[in-house]
């Protein structure tokens, strides 16, 4: 699991869309959902609902939100 893989995940969530999260960080929106795909599989548990329009958090993601910000906040805390 990488930090970079949790921004992405914080941001797709933040933003509604896998394109307006990677607008966001100046990153593809191939790349953010890779990222995505890997700390899922990582996890073994699909935190984003991808059906349809929308981007729904799954409960697995309902779950790991809160310790995603959590631990963001906490790295940007440290570079303080």
């Amino acid at each position: 699991m990488e930090m970079h893989q949790l921004r992405y995940f914080a941001a797709i969530v933040d933003e509604g869309t896998f394109t307006a999260a990677a607008h966001r960080l100046h990153v593809s929106q191939s790349g953010i959902s890779t990222q995505v795909a890997k700390l899922e599989l990582e996890l073994g548990q699909q935190l984003l609902d991808r059906s349809g329009r929308q981007i729904r958090l799954t409960p697995a993601g309902e779950a790991v939100l809160p310790l995603v910000k959590s631990a963001l906040a906490t790295l940007e805390a440290i570079k303080l």
